[in-house]
């Protein structure tokens, strides 16, 4: 009896690791790093769950007054997801030109470079601009044509922020993703710090970046998303942290390290903001510690390598665009839905059936198209098909 629950238990483990091994990301280089995925799990967590989703719920759910201040503060700290996901863009394009240009290890061939952005983000941003546009125009009908048409259009080219220095109409969201499309472009020059052979030059001049980006961000950050400077900070860090993740040949184990990781990233949610503009270097500065132990320790890097953990953040390209969608359609709706007799049962339930309604819609938008085109050639072997 033992023998058959154990080799059920078995199968069932399987076929579990199975299905979340459809979610695993495809990597250009073959090199796959779940607890970077983990990491972008923790990001896109912030944005959704916290920052864009439980903000509506939590009047509902909680009606005492200093729980409901300490919640609220820690959902506008959701916010700072927006530059986790900056920080990991920063390590993770900067690694090959690091290797090639401090280890002699590699070749970064600048055209494949910018044909696999464009491969690997254009597909699903078209599909979903459009998408949106046919919802907002013909479905919701919130605007004209003609009205929308010029901020789709702006929007296609990763100039919506320039141009209309606004959220994007068709989707809001992808403001950001216009400031990461700026760095993907300058990344190969920004990259060239790199030959700077000297370590200490190099981590100086590092700093000196980031700090004085940080405080450019505080004092003269004015309702600009589409400046690729405002957040140049955060990306600077993300290669910093690149340049000690290579060369450093230390991990950095044991509960110790583990707290010191789980202290830094709760600050991030916890501190008050001073009256002084060093706050965002303070998060910043918390978050590269953060970042960093959860590289190099193996306790957390077990965590965030987690199956699931790791299968949603792979998948976080497609939950960033499609979650204000979804969000969109149902905050109308479940709110006022009497699951219960209990308001804050049915608050609660509302915002888990959300956050499921966006995951299970970006599942199968991440297997049809995002997954396919994470695979290097995709497009050649589509024309070649035909």
């Amino acid at each position: 009896m033992g023998n058959l629950i154990l080799k059920e238990g078995l199968k069932y483990m399987n076929r579990t690791s199975n299905f979340f091994n459809r979610f695993k990301r495809i990597t250009t280089s073959g090199n796959y790093y779940p607890e970077i995925d983990g990491l972008r799990f923790i990001a896109i967590f912030m944005v959704v769950a916290l920052f864009h989703t439980a903000g509506l719920y939590t009047p509902i759910i909680i009606k005492n007054e200093t729980a409901y201040g300490f919640t609220q503060h820690i959902i506008a700290r959701g916010y700072y997801g927006v530059e986790l996901f900056f920080i990991i863009s920063g390590f993770t394009l900067s690694l090959p030109f690091i290797k090639q240009k401090l280890y002699s290890t590699g070749h970064v061939n600048i055209k494949d470079y910018f044909l696999r952005r464009i491969t690997r983000i254009e597909p699903l941003y078209i599909v979903t601009l459009i998408l949106y546009f046919i919802v907002r125009v013909w479905i919701l009908k919130y605007q004209s044509f003609t009205e929308v048409l010029p901020h789709l259009a702006a929007s296609l080219l990763y100039i919506h922020n320039f141009i209309y220095n606004d959220f994007p109409l068709v989707n809001g969201v992808t403001w950001s993703l216009e400031v990461e499309i700026q760095f993907y472009i300058l990344a190969p020059i920004l990259t060239a710090i790199f030959y700077i052979k000297n370590t200490f030059y190099r981590y100086l001049i590092f700093m000196a970046l980031i700090v004085l980006g940080a405080v450019k961000l505080f004092y003269l950050h004015i309702n600009n998303l589409g400046n690729f400077v405002n957040f140049s900070c955060f990306f600077f860090a993300g290669m910093f942290l690149g340049d000690l993740y290579l060369a450093n040949k230390k991990s950095y184990n044991g509960v110790g390290y583990l707290l010191v990781a789980i202290v830094a990233f709760a600050l991030v949610l916890l501190l008050e903001e001073p009256l002084f503009g060093i706050f965002n270097l303070m998060l910043l500065v918390l978050s590269m510690i953060f970042f960093f132990l959860a590289l190099t320790n193996n306790i957390l890097k077990k965590c965030l390598s987690n199956k699931i953990i790791a299968g949603i953040g792979g998948m976080c390209y497609t939950i960033y665009l499609l979650h204000q969608g979804v969000f969109g359609i149902l905050r109308h709706r479940l709110p006022g839905v009497q699951f219960t007799s209990y308001a804050w049962f049915n608050g609660l339930i509302a915002y888990l059936i959300t956050i499921a309604a966006i995951l299970f819609v970006s599942a199968i938008f991440f297997l049809l198209i995002e997954k396919p085109t994470m695979k290097k050639d995709w497009h050649k072997q589509l024309f070649n098909r035909t």
